[in-house]
């Protein structure tokens, strides 16, 4: 039904605040329109006003508080009233048979659906398996033997599938077991978490009263524990998911009791010492049973306590307990933390009694023949919930979960009604929800019509009413028909519906296109054991699938988005192991853009956000197929026109330069090409033509930024040189090498780069124990040269970022997201390195020839006109040798005129000795030039010839060369 402006509607959630929050501080918004007002009610949920009328389907709503702000949620809301279950499935005796039955809650009316040669049976011994669609029932054969007979009650298989004699097997702490014809079946259960029966048997001419364990396959008892009493026949309900079975003592008052079924629970501290566990107002307590105080009771009281330990200080006799009760005087001991058997409120008055497996909630069908807590006065029979939470002897998950109690109330698994005051002193959280008049109701039929909201009993031996216990919508009064021997009424449509797994919420509302995000998955049903999940959004499987509660499931890794996706609202599926079919995720996750993955600048910033095809940087040219249509929501478009002509987009803001290029196809497609090395995001405003009509809406292209390859770019192709050095030399070359983090200049300027060169092969160049240095910023290259070395010698430079943004065009795999992952994946450039060559050339260089002056020269021929000084150069003309000849003395040579003559020096010198030949000159410098008759001449041996002119006095200074 549609809700007109104004009209109220409750979100339910959590993390609302604790008291109510300051005015303006919280926010609330239906689609785009702003709750008027929006109202606190408590931490988990909020009223909103409607701003605009609503038809069909709930828009998104978000809710914000201060600055946090929530993931949209939205919803269809749907009229099911003529879809609700009507019928329930029933056994009824005729004589030696039993009739399978369809009840009709609403018009009160049965068909018969087949007979079955098993009868009669007893109330309250039949239970069902909703998932299978199998009846149990406990019936005896001739010979008064226990048989637990199983039925099919689908229409392909109705019939008697099994037949097995009960037979008991294993002991009991306590003792042995009765032989089982010594004991009765009083009480029968179905448990869908072990797919097994749980039954009561009470031995005859015995108090005790045993639980057990019952394979309807095999006919095999298995004792689960005893308890010292007896139970009322026909008055039993069961707790799956905490696996607690409840049975109600009869003595002076009838007394609710819990017992643990799991397996696997061993005993309280309090049980072990030979105590019970009572459940109190706010507490558990070990109590010794003693209707009486006397000295025997009161010691055996006290070796309880002793027992205990330091569990327990003393002990004291309470009449309203029935018992001693164990206390310690500092802390509360836990000696009852999680028992066996946990003893409950006492009850009064209980004619029936079953569990509402929606709410969670025990429904107890009360007699108040009194009339003290009637609230018609003519109504004296009243249905009531009662919470089980404070009586479960074990706490399952669900409860551990931080969730709020309202929410898992909105989900159907655990209410929060309002106390019934006159019932409250037995259990926190009861309500009367119905009450009606009666002659009397039997305790053998009590069932729900969920949906319908419809409890239905039995008033007499063919007498069955139906009564409301809600005051929805879909609550209503059914008529009451007369069913003679109606022994069970069991809810199978319901039941099967309920057992159903369904998904009801998806947090948070949006996964990143990158992959990675982890989702949770609220919802019923989901297996009171691991039932080895596997999620799949969109299709895809998540990373990894973990079963929490029955009510959750987390997906961790949402799978990633191929680059050049267009972005949308998907749902997805769950598999479970056990159940045949996929459980269908609702559309509730928004895939968007890394960068808007944790927006919270607007409340529900993916509401009306425009639609996103998102890139990876540098991507080159991505088409988009029906770009057009998805964009409009159209399938009805189907052109473009000649040329794309009619589709047109306009840049509106965002980063200009990303996109180089934008066209459309004829068939709606959308082609862009990205800039190389921009990133970020730009919106569009799209035009589409119909005619003189002109559809507009928006769309935005997101491009994540990569992690560019850095790269070192050495000048001269690679190739530096330098001259060979002497001893401690060192070269620099200014501008060798262009290091850059990657992209565009500036673009990753705050990316580290590290720079590392490592010899490759080639001559050994450099200084022992040195490398070349390679500085980021300046380009500078420096290196210290071995002496005397040359030839050419190759490194590696590598350089190396920490830019720590994952590429792996098309896109990148979701365990680019973790460093740990990412680290030597080569599809990830997390922290990226590029390797190039740099070449250090030294060539072997022509040494300067050496010689010297020797001081023993031979004049030839000998004579006394001629004579050698030779000198260091620091004489008063500055030469290195002097030649004296007197006047008039003929032509003559010097042999040894010079000695140690090489054409090379250093390490050089004996190569070049062998390669080179020496050539020498003397060039006139100054004085007088005409003292020779022609130029001296020295030889390859060191010889000088000097041919002086006759008669002719002065001094003239020559260089050799």
């Amino acid at each position: 039904a549609a809700l007109g402006a104004g009209a109220l509607v409750t979100v339910f959630g959590r993390n609302f605040g604790g008291s109510a929050p300051m005015a303006g501080s919280l926010q609330a918004a239906v689609g785009s329109d702003a709750c008027t007002p929006v109202d606190w009610v408590s931490d988990s949920s909020i009223a909103c006003a409607l701003a605009a009328t609503i038809r069909s389907s709930m828009p998104a709503i978000a809710v914000r508080l201060a600055s946090l702000e929530s993931a949209p949620f939205a919803f269809t809301m749907t009229d099911v009233t003529g879809d609700l279950p009507r019928h329930a499935v029933g056994l009824r005796n005729k004589g030696a048979t039993v009739e399978l039955i369809s009840y009709d809650a609403v018009a009160a009316t049965a068909d018969l659906l087949a007979v079955f040669p098993i009868g009669p049976i007893d109330y309250g011994l039949s239970a069902v398996d909703a998932a299978t669609q199998h009846m149990f029932v406990v019936n005896y054969d001739e010979a008064n033997r226990a048989n637990i007979t199983t039925l099919g009650i689908t229409p392909s298989t109705r019939a008697i599938l099994a037949t097995h004699a009960i037979r008991l097997e294993g002991t009991l702490p306590s003792g042995n077991l009765p032989a089982m014809e010594h004991a009765v079946v009083v009480n029968l259960e179905f448990d869908k978490g072990s797919k097994r029966l749980v039954a009561a048997l009470a031995g005859r001419g015995c108090s005790d009263t045993w639980i057990v364990s019952l394979d309807p396959t095999s006919g095999i008892a298995v004792p689960l524990g005893a308890f010292n009493g007896s139970v009322s026949t026909h008055l039993t309900a069961i707790d799956p998911f905490s696996k607690t079975y409840f049975v109600v003592l009869e003595a002076a008052q009838q007394q609710l009791v819990s017992f643990s079924i799991d397996e696997s629970h061993g005993l309280s501290p309090c049980e072990q010492a030979g105590g019970k566990c009572q459940a109190m107002q706010d507490s558990r307590e070990c109590i010794y049973d003693a209707p009486i105080l006397t000295e025997a009771s009161n010691a055996a009281a006290e070796a309880v306590c002793a027992g205990l330990n330091v569990s327990c200080d003393f002990v004291e006799w309470s009449q309203q307990a029935g018992g001693f009760v164990m206390f310690r005087r500092n802390v509360p001991g836990e000696t009852c933390k999680q028992p066996r058997v946990l003893y409950g409120p006492v009850l009064g008055d209980v004619r029936a009694m079953t569990l509402d497996m929606q709410t969670r909630q025990l429904m107890v069908v009360r007699e108040d023949s009194s009339g003290e807590l009637r609230q018609i006065a003519d109504e004296n029979f009243q249905v009531l919930q009662l919470d089980i939470a404070p009586i479960t002897s074990s706490i399952p998950n669900i409860y551990r979960r931080v969730v709020s109690r309202r929410l898992l109330a909105h989900l159907g698994f655990w209410a929060t009604p309002p106390t019934d005051t006159a019932f409250s002193r037995f259990v926190p959280e009861t309500r009367v929800v119905s009450s009606f008049t009666a002659t009397r109701v039997l305790p053998g039929i009590v069932s729900i019509l969920y949906r319908r909201k419809l409890v239905i009993v039995q008033q007499d031996l063919d007498t069955v009413s139906v009564h409301p216990y809600d005051d929805s919508a879909h609550a209503m009064s059914g008529a009451t028909s007369r069913q003679a021997g109606l022994r069970s009424l069991f809810n199978v449509e319901d039941l099967e519906d309920l057992l159903l797994p369904r998904v009801v919420y998806v947090a948070p509302g949006h996964a990143s296109a990158l992959g990675g995000t982890t989702l949770t998955i609220l919802g019923h049903n989901f297996g009171i054991s691991d039932p080895s999940p596997v999620v799949r959004i969109d299709g895809i499987a998540c990373a990894a699938s973990v079963w929490v509660s029955d009510a959750e499931i987390v997906c961790h890794g949402a799978a990633a988005k191929p680059s050049g996706t267009l972005l949308g609202i998907v749902g997805g599926q769950i598999e479970l192991v056990g159940v045949p079919t996929a459980v269908l995720v609702p559309n509730m996750t928004k895939y968007v853009a890394q960068r808007d993955a944790s927006h919270t600048s607007e409340l529900c910033h993916t509401c009306h956000a425009p639609q996103e095809v998102w890139t990876w940087e540098s991507s080159g040219t991505t088409v988009v197929s029906r770009f057009v249509q998805r964009v409009l929501g159209d399938t009805s478009v189907s052109t473009c026109g000649v040329g794309g002509s009619q589709c047109s987009a306009v840049l509106e803001s965002g980063n200009r330069l990303l996109v180089a290029a934008m066209s459309f196809s004829p068939d709606g497609a959308l082609t862009f090409t990205l800039a190389d090395y921009e990133n970020g995001d730009a919106t569009f405003l799209l035009s589409v033509a119909y005619g003189a009509a002109v559809t507009q809406t928006r769309f935005r292209i997101v491009t994540e930024a990569v992690n560019n390859l850095p790269s070192a770019t050495v000048a001269n192709a690679g190739v530096v040189e330098a001259c060979v050095g002497t001893p401690a030399s060192s070269a620099r070359a200014f501008y060798a090498v262009n290091v850059s983090a990657g992209g565009l200049v500036g673009n990753e300027a705050h990316q580290a780069v590290t720079v590392t060169v490592t010899p490759l092969a080639g001559d050994t160049l450099l200084a022992s124990g040195t490398i070349p240095l390679i500085y980021p910023g300046s380009g500078l290259l420096t290196f210290e040269l071995a002496e005397w070395a040359y030839g050419a010698q190759t490194f590696r430079i590598d350089v190396h970022d920490d830019g720590g943004l994952g590429t792996a065009l098309p896109y990148t795999p979701a365990s680019c997201g973790d460093a740990s992952l990412a680290q030597d994946a080569v599809s990830c450039h997390w922290n990226s390195s590029r390797a190039t060559n740099l070449t250090i050339r030294v060539p072997r260089s022509n040494t300067p020839p050496v010689f010297l002056f020797t001081s023993s020269m031979h004049v030839s021929p000998p004579g006394p006109g001629v004579s050698v000084v030779v000198q260091d150069g620091t004489g008063s003309h500055n030469v290195s040798a002097v030649v004296r000849v007197l006047e008039g003395t003929a032509a003559f040579r010097i042999d040894h005129f010079l000695e140690e003559m090489h054409a090379g020096s250093g390490i050089f010198q004996a190569l070049e000795d062998g390669e080179q030949t020496l050539t020498f000159s003397l060039a006139f410098v100054g004085g007088q030039a005409d003292l020779l008759l022609e130029p001296p001449t020295v030889f390859p041996n060191g010889s000088l010839s000097v041919h002086p002119v006759q008669h002719v006095a002065g001094a003239g200074g020559r260089v050799i060369s």
